[in-house]
C-alpha cells in the first residue's frame, strides 16, 4: 500500500490532479550485497565463494570498487548466492539481470542465473563478457518458468580459460512483485 501511495503521490504532482487507484509495479532487488561492499573477516557477506584463494578483496576499511577473481584456478573460481523464493510471490515471470565486469579474456566471465523449480528442474540463463578488457554491463532478460520456483542461484564465475584476473562491481537481479 506505501508504495502504491508515493506513485500516486508522483502522479498527482506530475498531473496536477489526483491519481487514485493507479498499480505501477515495482522492481525489486534480489541479490543482496550486490556492489560486495559488506565484508566480513575478509569473505564477501551473502556471497559463496567455491574458491576462496581466488577471490582478492580489499580487506580494509570501507567498501570496495571493485573485487578480482584472480586467474589460475584450475576449477575456475565462483561466487553464488542462492536467493530463496520462501517470502517472494513474483507478479510477473519477467526478470532482469546484469553484471558490470572487466575481462581480458573471451568468455571466461560470465553472470548466470539459474531457476530451480519444485520439481527440481533447472533453467539457466548466461551472458558472457567479450574478454576486450574493457568494463561492460552483461544484461540478461528472460522469463522464469510458470511453475513453482523453489530457489535461484545468481552466479559469477571465472572459468579456467582465464588466463588473467577478472575485475567485479556490481551485481542485479530484479523482478516485478
Amino acid at each position: 500500500q506505501g508504495s502504491f501511495a508515493v506513485a500516486e503521490a508522483i502522479a498527482h504532482q506530475m498531473t496536477g490532479r489526483p491519481i487514485v487507484g493507479v498499480r505501477v509495479p515495482r522492481n525489486r532487488e534480489l541479490v543482496q550485497n550486490s556492489g560486495f561492499e559488506v565484508f566480513d573477516d575478509c569473505t564477501i557477506s551473502s556471497w559463496r565463494m567455491n574458491a576462496p584463494d581466488f577471490v582478492r578483496l580489499p580487506c580494509g576499511d570501507g567498501a570496495a570498487d571493485e573485487i578480482e577473481l584472480v586467474s589460475g584456478s584450475t576449477g575456475g573460481s565462483a561466487l553464488s548466492q542462492k536467493i530463496s523464493m520462501d517470502s517472494i510471490t513474483l507478479a510477473d515471470p519477467v526478470f532482469t539481470a546484469s553484471l558490470e565486469c572487466r575481462s581480458n579474456d573471451p568468455g571466461a566471465v560470465a553472470l548466470i542465473i539459474t531457476a530451480i523449480t519444485k520439481d527440481e528442474k533447472s533453467h539457466r540463463f548466461t551472458a558472457e563478457h567479450p574478454g576486450d578488457g574493457s568494463w561492460h554491463t552483461l544484461t540478461l532478460s528472460g522469463e522464469f518458468p510458470a511453475t513453482d520456483l523453489a530457489a535461484i542461484y545468481v552466479t559469477v564465475t571465472s572459468r579456467p580459460i582465464a588466463k588473467s584476473s577478472a575485475y567485479l562491481r556490481d551485481v542485479s537481479l530484479q523482478v516485478k512483485l
